[in-house]
């Protein structure tokens, strides 16, 4: 189905990104997403407790190391 959608440029641009790299169009990335998105979380009631929580990562990020960690930190100003 055709529509017209008003996104933020950050998000447009993320997106195209992510079409290009998986070499799928914008349409199937963006409706993904939006899949995503009203998909069901659960509340947690399943978890084990003293488990570490995960998330998905998208495979086109950036690697987290200690030497990125502390420069966001310092970029965002905040405290240890």
């Amino acid at each position: 189905m055709r529509t017209t959608l008003d996104l933020d440029d950050a998000l447009l641009e993320a997106a195209r990104a992510v079409a290009a790299q998986s070499k799928r169009s914008l349409g199937a990335v963006i409706s993904e997403w939006a899949r995503r998105g009203l998909s069901p979380r659960g509340d947690g009631a399943g978890r084990r407790k003293g488990r570490i929580p995960t998330f998905d990562v998208p495979p086109d990020a950036a690697p987290l190391n200690p030497a990125r960690i502390k420069e966001l930190v310092d970029d965002e100003g905040l405290a240890r």
